[in-house]
């Protein structure tokens, strides 16, 4: 298309600034639009429709799909209305010990984590055939981001079904750390499980958690 003003119910592509856009209404841009490519802090109005992705704060956008793109490291806004992160993908549950861990012999290990903003939520699903040795309280480890550590923030959840430990209980955060303490109950006589409650004939545990981080 020459360079000339993009009116009603046009399709343009390459170079498009804000300048040469007579009007956006039903407008359907295509091809890699880059913040270079449109002039500083464009005003959009109506329904604008993109096909592709959208590379947010200098992210390369993926060839995969549509949608939106953000860095793979957060650029983390104290703006509250800003949306600046989104992520998911799976990662790798552990049982730890606080004074030392057991030995463990996993069969499925599923786990999988959806962030949105400072928002993690996280399902797992953990499996053993063999437990033996370590001791103190047992934590699920090998989350993907550390829970916030700063001070009044709460995060926790529940396990939804468990064999091979003696009752169901909760889950409360580590501040600053990427595992969950397991409890066994709650209120000012809550006890923790311990590695001796890991049962040596196998077992498994599914959590179902949501958290604050600082990442």
């Amino acid at each position: 298309m020459p360079l000339s003003k993009v009116k009603t119910n046009s399709i343009a592509t390459g170079n498009i600034t804000s300048a040469l856009i007579a009007s956006v209404a039903n407008t359907a841009i295509t091809g890699n639009i880059a913040s270079s490519q449109i002039t500083s802090n464009p005003t959009l109005h109506g329904n604008v429709s993109v096909t592709g992705v959208i590379g947010v704060g200098g992210a390369t956008p993926t060839s995969n799909g549509s949608g939106i793109t953000f860095p793979a490291t957060a650029s983390v806004s104290t703006n509250v209305n800003t949306l600046d992160d989104y992520e998911e993908g799976t990662f790798t549950a552990t049982f730890e010990c606080g004074s030392s861990n057991p030995t463990i012999t996993y069969g499925t290990r599923y786990a999988t984590y959806t962030k949105i903003g400072n928002l993690v939520t996280v399902s797992i699903n953990l499996v053993w055939s063999a437990a033996s040795g370590g001791s103190g309280i047992v934590y699920v480890a090998g989350l993907p981001f550390a829970y916030t550590s700063t001070s009044g923030y709460s995060g926790g959840g529940a396990m939804g079904y468990t064999s091979g430990l003696p009752t169901n209980g909760l889950l409360y955060m580590d501040a600053g750390a990427t595992r969950v303490v397991l409890v066994k109950t709650g209120g000012n006589g809550q006890t923790y499980f311990q590695a001796a409650d890991i049962s040596a004939g196998g077992g498994q545990i599914m959590l179902g958690l949501s958290y604050i981080t600082d990442s």
